[in-house]
């Protein structure tokens, strides 16, 4: 009996942490904050990568990145 309690008590907060979820998104909630701003300048950076890599490695110093080059190349 105690065991079947403490599931559903799982259950319960499982499903209340998935609707918040869900009501987030639908009030197009962006819960990380700074994601959208990290994405956009990585690939800022990936795009300088794109258009001549040889070039961007030599001058790799011309960036102001916080990652390794090559976490870029990959």
């Amino acid at each position: 009996m105690n065991l079947s309690k403490s599931y559903s008590n799982n259950i319960l907060i499982y499903l209340f942490f998935y609707f918040t979820l869900i009501i987030g998104f639908l009030l197009n909630e962006e819960s990380a904050g700074g994601a959208k701003y990290d994405y956009n300048y990585h690939l800022g950076i990936v795009d300088f990568f794109l258009t001549d890599t040889i070039y961007a490695l030599k001058n790799y110093s011309d960036v102001v990145a916080y990652h390794s080059p090559i976490f870029y190349v990959f």
